[in-house]
C-alpha cells in the first residue's frame, strides 16, 4: 500500500509574502495586507533581490510579482477563492498526485 502526503494551499491560507537575500540570507515576511510594492532591493545589505529591469518586451522580475501580488490580494477573501487550490510538492521531491487531465 502507497500512501502519498501532498500539502495544499488556498488563497485564504496566503497571508504574507517571503522574501530571501541571496547574499546575506536574510528573510523579510510582509503581510499581504500591508504590501503594497514588491522589495527590490536588500533592506540589510542593500543587494539586488528582484531584477527591477526589464528585458525586450518582457517585463521585469520585480513588475511580474507585483502583478501576481496584486492579482492574489483581489483573490483572498473571494468566496470563489474557496475553490480554488496550490497543491505543493513534496519536500522529497516527489511529486504529488495530480490529474492528467488536459484544460
Amino acid at each position: 500500500m502507497t500512501i502519498n502526503h501532498r500539502t495544499v494551499v488556498g488563497f485564504s491560507d496566503i497571508f504574507a509574502l517571503e522574501y530571501e537575500c541571496p547574499e546575506c540570507h536574510g528573510r523579510y515576511a510582509i503581510p499581504l495586507e500591508r504590501l503594497e510594492n514588491v522589495i527590490c532591493d536588500c533592506p540589510n545589505c542593500h543587494k539586488a533581490i528582484l531584477d527591477a529591469a526589464p528585458t525586450r518586451n518582457v517585463p521585469s522580475i520585480a513588475a511580474q510579482v507585483q502583478q501576481f501580488v496584486d492579482s492574489l490580494k483581489k483573490f483572498v477573501g473571494l468566496r470563489e477563492s474557496e475553490r480554488i487550490r496550490f497543491i505543493l510538492s513534496d519536500p522529497d521531491g516527489a511529486p504529488g498526485r495530480v490529474s492528467d487531465a488536459k484544460v
